[in-house]
């Protein structure tokens, strides 16, 4: 499937019940963009625990984990999460909430910010 625009995505998410983002272990935090999409939506999300995931979700509050490799835990927590509506609510509020708390532009800007304040000039200090 190809997007036309990011409004279509942006409506895909919206009609979505929950978003399930498996990935294997990587060098780079592959599906983190499909991730923080999701919880600014207030999806509940179901990922796998890698680097990258695992400093986004917390499991069983912001979204669930699963081990790498596991389609057995995988299915199950597909299967969990969509017959109970009320736990996909919970897990997307909180999401929501850790999306607007922790990754919106404010916090990335500021953070970006240090690292570039903090960062020691190429070539040692200038004097």
């Amino acid at each position: 499937m190809s997007f036309n625009d990011y409004a279509q995505l942006r409506d895909l998410y919206r009609r979505a019940r929950l978003v399930v983002v498996p990935i294997i272990e990587t060098d780079f935090q592959a599906g983190i963009t499909t991730v923080l999409e999701a919880m600014a939506m207030g999806k509940a999300i179901i990922t796998t625990a890698t680097a990258g995931r695992t400093e986004v979700i917390v499991d069983g509050e912001t979204g669930i984990l699963v081990p790498p490799g596991d389609t057995l835990a995988l299915r199950a927590a597909i299967q969990r999460l969509l017959s109970d509506p009320q736990e996909r609510k919970r897990l997307g509020e909180n999401a929501r909430a850790a999306a607007e708390s922790s990754y919106g532009l404010d916090r990335y800007a500021g953070r970006l910010y240090q690292h570039l304040v903090d960062a020691e000039p190429i070539g040692g200090a200038a004097g």
